[in-house]
């Protein structure tokens, strides 16, 4: 298991509730009921998750003076939007909730608020590059006068693989080992080096197994499992993921023109919420011809061959072959959430130069549910 500090946010509830009495758009408050520290959410656009989770932020500091974190990937992502994030939140929370807020403004990559009523600015928060988190580490986000209490990681998920830090196929981990590290940079103060106290939230447009993050955190395998579930939330993890195709505000969504004039990747990305299987990949081609049997994989009874043409590897589904001929995988349910392990030789090294393969973008598939399958046995026997 895992330990659990968040600070309690259950009195922002109204508010959150007041924002939206008729339930029109998303809103965080469900999620925020698991209790757990870290929230993904990948959707259509304008469903009106960004507006929802800056409301979120700015109740938090205001009402339990807990500071935010603005994190995008590269400092000009941040400087594109690290100010429009929060340009619906005031009108929202005066309008809505009877608060005075006068501005958000953004300076030095630091977020101030001021009051109507008042000539004091406080600061509430700033903003973080996650590619030039490793010169920030001797920051200091927790004292006795201020608290950090959330990251947001604002578009988690590009619209192209090479957009990810260290490029997805030639550094795979790079972008899950700094987000790693810039919360163990913030989730400190003096005297406790692992407070576990700070909230991470996720936001992204689209869904997609295959993103450093899922497959680093283990988020990919219970989505492969469960396709179609709207919130996954394992309760032997830290995590849940809430997918959302559409709200009621959106639900037209299809007559609109500017879903008339978009193109078919357009479509999936920005309405959507479909990454669809082989998105942002290079990996579902046709093995031509057969070199050697590298090693067979067996899955929840199903049979997978893993074969060699030249430098590369495929994957095709395979028959008839003696059960002690495979790694087994073999999964058994003892409740919702709880799955008994059973692997065999799963150190050998040739499973070794397999899952290096898959994570260069080596490895082939003959279609994608054999893909999605061995994203599965992969993430689970890491």
């Amino acid at each position: 298991m895992f330990e659990n500090h968040c600070h309690d946010v259950s009195n922002l509830y109204k508010y959150l509730e007041q924002l939206d009495p008729a339930g029109e758009f998303w809103s965080i408050k469900p999620l925020l009921t698991y209790g757990k520290p870290v929230i993904f959410c990948t959707s259509s656009r304008s469903i009106g998750k960004s507006t929802n989770v800056a409301c979120f932020l700015v109740l938090d500091y205001i009402i339990n003076h807990y500071r935010w974190i603005y994190l995008r990937r590269t400092k000009d992502e941040v400087l594109e939007t690290c100010q429009s994030f929060f340009s619906n939140a005031i009108t929202l929370l005066n309008e809505k909730c009877g608060f005075n807020i006068e501005e958000i403004t953004y300076k030095g990559g630091d977020y101030f608020i001021k009051f109507k009523d008042s000539d004091k600015i406080e600061k509430c928060g700033e903003t973080m590059a996650l590619s030039l988190e490793h010169k920030f580490k001797s920051n200091v986000y927790n004292t006795t006068e201020y608290k950090t209490g959330t990251i947001v990681y604002d578009e988690f998920l590009p619209k192209e693989v090479t957009q990810y830090l260290g490029s997805f196929y030639s550094n795979p981990q790079l972008e899950y080992t700094k987000f790693n590290e810039f919360y163990g940079t913030v989730d400190r103060e003096i005297g406790s080096p692992f407070l576990s106290a700070t909230r991470a939230i996720f936001l992204g447009n689209t869904s997609t197994l295959y993103n450093p993050l899922f497959i680093g955190m283990g988020v990919a395998g219970y989505i492969a499992r469960d396709e179609k579930a709207k919130i996954v939330s394992p309760k032997d993890k830290p995590w849940i993921l809430n997918r959302v195709k559409q709200v009621k505000a959106t639900e037209s969504f299809k007559t609109s023109l500017l879903y008339a004039i978009s193109g078919e990747e357009d479509r999936r990305y920005n309405f959507e919420n479909d990454g669809g299987d082989d998105y942002n990949t290079n990996f579902i081609r046709k093995c031509e011809r057969i070199d050697n049997t590298v090693m067979i994989v067996k899955l929840q009874g199903k049979t997978y061959r893993i074969l060699r043409q030249a430098a590369e590897l495929f994957i095709e589904r395979y028959k008839d072959v003696p059960y002690n001929r495979c790694y087994s995988l073999d999964l058994a349910s003892h409740g919702a959430d709880d799955f008994r392990l059973v692997t065999r030789w799963h150190n050998d090294p040739k499973l070794s130069s397999v899952r290096a393969a898959f994570e260069r973008g080596d490895l082939y598939f003959d279609c994608n549910a054999t893909k999605q399958a061995f994203a599965v046995y992969l993430s689970l026997i890491s």
